[in-house]
């Protein structure tokens, strides 16, 4: 069961940042959105289009890095780093 959910929440992150992806890139979609007019929050249509794409992928990354750390799945252990090897700082 734990598998399955893993799957599907993989490929629906994949598919989600896959769409997003082609928006900002896609010449068709970016001909729609290519134009000065009109304004948004001061910045050209598509400044302003690009901009939401990328903040959009970053909601997408902020959202699955939420998801995983409620379901365990994020590596998060850290060794320390062994400094017994450094030969700087060591008096004869």
């Amino acid at each position: 069961m734990l598998i399955n959910i893993r799957n599907k929440k993989n490929s629906i992150f994949l598919i989600y940042y896959s769409l997003i992806s082609v928006c900002m890139t896609f010449p068709g979609l970016f001909d729609l959105a290519n134009r000065i007019e009109p304004w948004v929050f001061g910045l050209p249509f598509s400044m302003f289009y690009l901009f939401l794409c990328v903040a959009l992928l970053c909601a997408g990354l902020c959202i699955q890095f939420f998801i995983e750390s409620k379901l365990g799945e994020l590596d998060i252990e850290v060794t320390p780093k062994d400094n017994s090897n450094v030969s700087g700082g060591e008096e004869s």
